[in-house]
């Protein structure tokens, strides 16, 4: 299971990337809308290595659950990959951003 703290970070980049704007200007961090993005976000970071990883990732878990894969392409997941990697990585050292 993600570790708590992991899935707070995760969702709090999720939310403010908001895809669909479905949170809107005032949302709170830890609004659940995009929670089951996020817990398999979390959940398949074992096999995450790279930012490369970390978008191909995020392109196939929001591919998988809104069936949109022009929108969530892994060009278009690269911005929000990037900063969930850099984050991932600063926490878990063993990660290497990259």
């Amino acid at each position: 299971m993600p570790q708590p703290r992991l899935v707070d970070l995760i969702r709090g980049e999720v939310n403010a990337w908001d895809p669909y704007g479905l949170l809107g200007p005032d949302a709170a961090p830890d609004d659940p809308e995009y929670d089951p993005e996020v817990r398999s976000i979390a959940k398949g970071l074992q096999r995450v290595q790279a930012a490369r990883d970390m978008a191909l990732l995020v392109s196939r878990v929001f591919t998988s659950s809104f069936g949109d894969p022009e929108r969530f392409s892994v060009a278009a997941c690269t911005p929000i990959a990037s900063r969930l990697w850099t984050r991932v990585a600063a926490r878990h050292p063993m990660r290497r951003p990259g």
